[in-house]
């Protein structure tokens, strides 16, 4: 299952890097994308031209964050997951596989679930492409909701599908409906919000909370997997029955989910962490890019040969002086894509906590975020609201334009 995954995935990436260098090198002729957002401080209006296609896209935003600017909570090395819960999520997020390959449609006894993990909800929703286990765990005592990721031809359309709409559920359902300027890929969005499915969840887990006060509650999953994480996480974080619960996000080779607003409201949920673990130069966990004006949330645990690095948030926090992600994060798969869609399988990632991190956690597992160093700063350099490969572009082009 896995080796055709991969290649459905293989040849839609190699086709979307070709349109992604095409319209670079297009944009780079007249304008970059970022030079064409004009940021007016002001009044915290960001108007956004963006063309793509041969089709100029205009959309105004208006957060009014000069009258309360979104500050993120704090974070702490306390914020990391214990490295037995990680190695775990990544085992159930190979296991909801499972559930597809047997053609079941319900929990069943015949999947093996780690030791004292529970199966309580199971669902493959056809029509939307989407599977979702939930599970509890007597002895580590929390609730886990398992989204299970590309294996089949329509969530491959989905995975592919990069036209944004405004976050949350369908019309007929408008719990969520104040978050109007958050934009997130329509695929993942109908994938989480479709058919009933986020009502679904959320009606089980708030049950499974109603059961187990005491039980923490975790998302996780892997590539289409880990982007339903986010948006379910997201979800369930504004609902009043979960506004004094907190909500960790433990997921794997996750794609970018949704534009500015969603990284920044994301990014500020005081009751929300969320940890992206990324193997090595996965291509997945770099598309779509930043230039179709996509951006990524929560924390960074880079995986790599040598060691797992964290990093906070993708883009560093100068004030608390936390660095983001390396400069060159972005293009390091494009070199040999091939590679970097090999590193997107999950069995990497498996193989990795089990028979590196597990024997040697203080060098391959995460303790604490990444410091700046000195080279990091600059005195033209002070925001850190782009991703680390756009600033380094954009300031290159502002030092050229100065000269």
């Amino acid at each position: 299952m896995l080796s055709s995954q991969l290649t459905t995935i293989t040849v839609n990436l190699l086709l979307l890097s070709i349109l992604c260098i095409q319209t670079y090198i297009a944009s780079g002729q007249q304008h970059h994308p970022r030079q064409l957002r004009k940021r007016q401080k002001d009044d915290g209006k960001r108007k956004f031209h963006l063309q793509q296609n041969g089709l100029i896209k205009d959309v105004m935003n208006d957060l009014h964050l000069n009258a309360k600017k979104i500050q993120s909570p704090s974070s702490s090395a306390k914020d990391i997951p214990p490295l037995e819960d990680t190695s775990e999520f990544a085992t159930l997020s190979m296991t909801v596989y499972d559930y597809h390959i047997q053609g079941l449609t319900s929990c069943s006894d015949s999947i093996a679930l780690p030791k004292n993990v529970t199966c309580q909800y199971y669902e493959h929703n056809e029509k939307e492409g989407t599977e979702v286990l939930i599970v509890t765990s007597a002895e580590k005592k929390y609730i886990a909701v398992v989204f299970a990721g590309t294996d089949d031809n329509q969530s491959t359309i989905i995975d592919t599908e990069f036209i944004k709409e405004t976050f949350g559920p369908l019309p007929n359902n408008n719990k969520l409906e104040k978050y109007t300027d958050l934009y997130v890929h329509s695929g993942f969005n109908n994938g989480v919000f479709g058919n009933g499915i986020f009502d679904r969840v959320l009606s089980k887990v708030t049950e499974l909370k109603k059961d187990h006060p005491d039980y923490r509650i975790f998302l996780t999953g892997h590539s289409l997997g880990a982007a339903s994480s986010l948006l379910t996480a997201f979800g369930l974080s504004q609902y009043p029955n979960f506004a004094k619960e907190h909500i960790t996000v433990v997921n794997f080779g996750c794609p970018r989910v949704g534009n500015y607003q969603w990284r920044d409201l994301v990014d500020s949920s005081p009751n929300l962490t969320i940890w992206r673990f990324v193997y090595e130069r996965d291509l997945v966990a770099r598309v779509p890019p930043t230039f179709l004006l996509y951006h990524h949330v929560g924390h960074l645990a880079q995986m790599e040969e040598d060691g797992m690095l964290a990093y906070y948030r993708q883009n560093r926090d100068k004030k608390l002086n936390y660095a983001g992600a390396p400069m060159g994060w972005d293009i390091w798969p494009i070199v040999w894509i091939p590679g970097g869609v090999e590193k997107h399988d999950l069995k990497n990632y498996l193989d990795y906590l089990e028979n590196k991190s597990m024997h040697d956690s203080n060098k391959y597992y995460i303790h604490d975020y990444e410091k700046l160093k000195k080279e990091d700063l600059s005195d033209d350099d002070d925001d850190d609201n782009f991703e680390g490969d756009d600033r380094w572009i954009r300031n290159n082009r502002k030092r050229a334009k100065i000269a």
